[in-house]
């Protein structure tokens, strides 16, 4: 190749390269790779910001719901009551629901360009959904706008009027606290990176036995689900 074609190709290759598009930037949904673990995640635009739709689901290592701590990073799958972390992740429970982690593992769980949301960043997403700033920082059920109904997923919850019109796509994939599984089918709770003190962190808990969604310090030793944000 001569000296123009060889500029003339660089510089083609320079504009189609400016002209690629950033899907996060240009849709309001989309996929992307962990990769971590090859672990497929869809993504959600709401308001400004970048959510996954789906629990996070990686787990390097895996505990029985009788191992807890606040110090040490631990994960779970619900139901599972083993250490293989092959034998867990060939679960249903796993494939439906993901992980569940204390607030330690929460910390590290979302890959690289995405973060454990903060309680500021659920109150910026509820708020763009139509809770109101005082019901967002209120503590315990908060009903205003109606704001779960349009978080959870329209199946896996029974009878409901939800309408998922978010995108977020929850699903009542239980916990772990107190040594046990708990709350499959029933409800869901998310951590926040928010810490209230040495013992507890802020989290998010929805359920089909009453209305809105609770803003609570729980103990950072339960084991809860994760959706991230993106950087």
């Amino acid at each position: 190749m001569n000296k123009n074609l060889f500029l003339a190709a660089l510089t083609l290759a320079i504009v189609f390269s400016g002209c690629k598009k950033d899907p996060f930037v240009t849709d309001n949904n989309g996929t992307f790779t962990d990769t971590r673990d090859s672990h497929v995640y869809p993504w959600v635009k709401i308001g400004t910001q970048i959510w996954t739709a789906e629990n996070m689901a990686y787990i390097p290592y895996v505990n029985p719901s009788t191992v807890s701590s606040v110090a040490e990073a631990k994960s779970y799958v619900y139901g599972y009551q083993g250490t293989s972390v092959t034998e867990a992740m060939a679960t249903s429970n796993y494939d439906n629901y993901g992980g569940l982690y204390n607030y330690e593992a929460a910390k590290i769980a979302c890959p690289s360009g995405w973060h454990l949301p903060t309680d500021a960043e659920w109150k910026t997403m509820e708020m763009f959904l139509g809770m109101s700033q005082a019901e967002a920082d209120n503590t315990g059920k908060r009903t205003n706008g109606s704001v779960d109904l349009k978080l959870k997923a329209t199946t896996a919850w029974g009878a409901n009027s939800n309408t998922n019109s978010s995108g977020f796509s929850a699903i009542p994939g239980g916990f772990c606290g107190d040594n046990l599984f708990q709350a499959l089918l029933t409800g869901t709770c998310f951590w926040t990176a928010t810490s209230q003190d040495a013992d507890k962190a802020i989290d998010r808990w929805m359920d089909n036995v009453s209305p809105g969604i609770d803003r609570s310090p729980w103990p950072k030793s339960h084991g809860y689900s994760v959706r991230c944000v993106r950087n």
